[in-house]
């Protein structure tokens, strides 16, 4: 079953891969790659959440809402805003 599963993966790829420039062929073999891990099971949903979304951001000091802005040092401001 496995080696059916790799061929077809690679039939699939190599029929896609055809029409995609380089950069393209790495999403499209890692879309492929998670999906067959997804549905073995293999793949860690907090993880795979973690790969595409990175880490949760927490806001700094108290209070709700309204953004880091003003709730954070002066230094973690000129980290956010990138000045």
């Amino acid at each position: 079953m496995e080696l059916l599963v790799d061929t077809a993966c690679y039939t699939a790829f190599a029929y896609i891969s055809q029409g995609l420039f380089e950069r393209h062929k790495l999403i499209v073999a890692t879309q492929l790659c998670m999906a067959v891990l997804r549905q073995r099971g293999e793949l860690q949903r907090t993880k795979f959440e973690f790969l595409l979304r990175g880490p949760k951001v927490r806001s700094c000091g108290r209070g709700g809402g309204g953004g880091a802005q003003g709730k954070c040092s002066q230094k973690t401001n000129s980290c956010i805003s990138g000045g």
